[in-house]
C-alpha cells in the first residue's frame, strides 16, 4: 500500500471515530450529566466531570462494545471522575467525631411526594462530602468500607457523614412539604 493510501485509510478511519464519538455523546450525555450532577455542586463541575469522562471512555473503549456495555462503563467512569473531582478540590480533616444521637430513619412520605428535581435540589444542600457519601451509599450501593477507601476518610467518619446527610435530608425535605401546604 502506497503512502498515500494510508493516509487515506487514516483519514477515514479518523472520521469514523469522531461520528461515532459524536453520536456516543449525544445519545449517553444526559445520561451521564445525571449522574455526574449527583455528585458535584453546580451545573458546571457537572459537565467538567462528564467532560472528562467522555475522554477516558474514548481513550479507553474498545470497537466492539455493545452500547449497553458502554453505558455501564461511562456510568463507572463517570462515578470515578466524581470521585477524583472531589478529592482534588477537598482540603478537609478526614475525621470526625461519630454522633450517635443522629436519626437514622429518614425514610417517609416527604420523599415519594417530591419530584426528583426537588430532591436534587435537597441533595445539592448538602455539603460535598455528605453528598457523596449519601449519593454512593444510598443510590450506587456502595458500602462503607467502599466510600472510605474512594473517599479517603474513615469508616466510622463515612457513617457519620451518611447519618447527618440522612438527617438534613430529612429536615430540608419536610420543610419543603411544609412549604408546599
Amino acid at each position: 500500500m502506497r503512502t498515500t493510501e494510508k493516509r487515506r485509510a487514516l483519514r477515514i478511519r479518523k472520521t469514523n471515530k469522531n461520528k461515532l464519538y459524536k453520536q456516543l455523546f449525544d445519545e449517553f450525555s444526559a445520561y451521564g450529566l445525571s449522574i455526574a450532577l449527583r455528585f458535584v455542586g453546580c451545573k458546571e463541575d457537572a459537565w467538567e466531570v462528564l467532560n472528562d469522562s467522555f475522554l477516558k471512555l474514548f481513550s479507553s473503549m474498545e470497537e466492539d462494545m455493545e452500547k449497553q456495555q458502554i453505558k455501564a462503563f461511562l456510568r463507572r467512569i463517570v462515578i470515578n471522575t466524581a470521585i477524583d473531582y472531589y478529592r482534588k478540590s477537598n482540603r478537609r480533616p478526614d475525621h470526625l467525631d461519630l454522633d450517635e444521637n443522629i436519626q437514622d430513619g429518614w425514610t417517609s412520605d416527604v420523599e415519594q411526594k417530591l419530584s426528583a428535581e426537588e430532591i436534587l435540589k435537597a441533595l445539592h444542600q448538602l455539603s460535598q462530602v455528605q453528598r457523596f457519601v449519601f449519593t454512593l451509599h444510598e443510590i450506587e450501593g456502595y458500602n462503607h468500607d467502599e466510600i472510605s477507601e474512594k473517599l479517603g476518610i474513615n469508616v466510622s467518619t463515612c457513617r457519620s457523614h451518611l447519618r447527618r446527610a440522612k438527617n438534613s435530608l430529612q429536615q430540608i425535605l419536610k420543610f419543603h412539604e411544609r412549604q408546599l401546604g
